[in-house]
């Protein structure tokens, strides 16, 4: 698959749309902000410096309750950037389509972070592999909507031959990264978007292909 043939479109897609990509992310910051603060009165953080295992075992606490409690909303952000991609009427009230499905997406979510964990402390290039392997699951869960096996197979046979093509895609922007990081972030307004948006061109394409 052509890179830079990727990269045009998605440039002429974002191409004044930046707020419409943006729309859903900024209601997902504002939520999980809101959270993150119920969870710390829960969960207080100890200081760091008196009990830095202590502070570290909650803070990842926190954010693993964090990420299961906003998980059906990120998946109603992976739908709604799908249809910004493929040209779709956007709704955000979308976003609240799969707190219906929590219960797979929890059982995908858990084995995704298992299977990944395990691959990486085998070795570092198997945990590698496995994560390009399952890097389009939500995306091929809210396409197809089956089972959790049946996803983590589809999208590992989706990614069959193209693990090393989808790394170079996402490496190329890594210029873009270090400039963004150079302008304080300002350029991360304009290549959030554009890296999406290219990698979920790609992922659309090759499963056009591979249907």
């Amino acid at each position: 698959m052509n890179r830079e043939e990727l990269k045009s479109e998605a440039k002429g897609i974002i191409k004044n749309r930046l707020w419409d990509f943006w729309k859903p992310l900024i209601i997902y910051m504002f939520i999980s902000m809101i959270i993150e603060m119920l969870l710390i009165k829960f969960i207080p953080l100890p200081n760091q410096n008196i009990n830095p295992y202590e502070y570290s075992l909650n803070e990842a606490l926190i954010s693993f309750i964090l990420n299961i409690l906003t998980l059906p909303i990120v998946m109603g952000i992976n739908k709604y950037h799908l249809d910004y991609v493929r040209g779709k009427k956007l709704n955000l009230g979308n976003l609240k389509d799969y707190f219906s499905k929590i219960l797979p997406l929890l059982g995908l979510y858990l084995s995704i972070a298992i299977i990944t964990t395990l691959a990486t402390l085998c070795f570092i290039i198997p945990g590698i592999i496995v994560s390009f392997a399952l890097y389009f699951a939500y995306y091929v869960y809210i396409d197809d909507e089956k089972g959790v096996i049946e996803t983590l197979k589809s999208s590992s046979a989706l990614m069959q031959g193209h693990k090393w093509e989808l790394f170079v895609l996402i490496l190329s922007f890594l210029g873009w990264a270090l400039l963004g990081a150079l302008t304080l972030g300002i350029l991360y307004i304009w290549l959030v978007p554009y890296m999406t948006t290219t990698l979920l061109l790609y992922y659309d394409k090759l499963k056009k292909t591979t249907a």
